[in-house]
């Protein structure tokens, strides 16, 4: 799988991750999502909270590994 092609699994993956405050939006839509990229074999998913201190960010680092980890190998 190329790199381009890992990338956009993986955001595919992720546009189903919602902000468990407001489920009717995507940590996308949000902005909460800032950028996904890849450093060698890993891949980095960089995110923002709407606000400092925001309570819902382990939540949504949770909901994110289990995107990815559902979507199966993203190699």
């Amino acid at each position: 799988m190329t790199p381009t092609e890992r990338l956009a699994r993986a955001r595919v993956a992720l546009d189903g991750v919602t902000d468990p405050e407001i489920p009717v939006l995507t940590i996308a839509d949000l902005g909460v999502l800032r950028d996904l990229r890849l450093d060698g074999e890993t891949l980095e998913v960089v995110i923002t909270p709407t606000y400092s201190g925001c309570p819902a960010m382990n939540v949504i680092a949770l909901d994110i590994e289990t995107a990815l980890a559902g979507c199966g190998p993203i190699r």
